[in-house]
């Protein structure tokens, strides 16, 4: 483990040992378990490299004009024009993304966070131990995860988005920050308020949450 992180564990684990608000914490062998099961990669519909495609490709912010197709150009003033290939990405199938994403093992844990922030709170360091704990467990070796942020439905659907993602990356570091994690298999998407935990109360607290889910390999 680097300086930097030894550095981080050791106040992490002082923060653990004072007194805080309460908060339920779960343990890290019932995230180990958690994040165990659910459907067998080889049973899903989509593998986990499609997934995140789709994800990206649902929640990208880019403009318009960055998916066009290319036109003719002309490279040299009265050079004949060349015709360019018109490159598309193949259709996303969002509902098979959605379906795959719901049948990850996944685990919803509770982190707060500041008022309208992506700051996380010191309650929550304990949470974001254990964490940490299960996602360097060996029975979970070379499986990759999603840091997945939630917000209930007040606010506008951009602003959420923008929000969540923004509180999905801050878990993500702390936990590379902290943890001999490799960053390229811990992946923070922010979800806004597309998926409800409990959609008949979209402003409920319940709906605020931070969301870890097993890719596989």
């Amino acid at each position: 483990m680097s300086l930097m992180k030894s550095a981080v564990a050791a106040a992490l684990i002082v923060a653990v040992s004072l007194p805080a608000a309460a908060q339920q914490v779960t343990s890290a062998e019932d995230i180990v378990r958690s994040l165990q099961s659910g459907t067998p990669v080889a049973a899903r519909s989509l593998d986990a490299d499609t997934i995140v495609s789709g994800l990206r490709s649902r929640f990208a912010t880019q403009p318009a004009s960055a998916n066009a197709p290319l036109k003719s150009i002309s490279v040299v003033p009265g050079a004949p024009v060349v015709e360019a290939p018109v490159v598309t990405a193949p259709p996303v199938d969002y509902a098979a993304v959605e379906a795959s994403v719901g049948a990850l093992p996944s685990l919803d844990m509770e982190i707060f966070f500041d008022y309208d922030s992506a700051t996380i709170k010191p309650e929550s360091f304990p949470t974001l131990v254990e964490l940490g704990r299960a996602l360097t467990d060996p029975r979970l070796a070379g499986s990759r995860f999603i840091v997945a942020g939630h917000t209930d439905a007040a606010g506008s659907n951009a602003y959420n988005l923008a929000l969540s993602e923004a509180r999905a990356a801050s878990v993500r570091n702390a936990l590379v920050s902290m943890f001999p994690i490799d960053p390229s298999g811990l992946l923070a998407f922010g979800f806004g308020e597309e998926q409800l935990r409990v959609p008949q109360h979209p402003t409920a607290a319940v709906n605020r949450r931070v969301q870890v889910m097993n890719l596989g390999y």
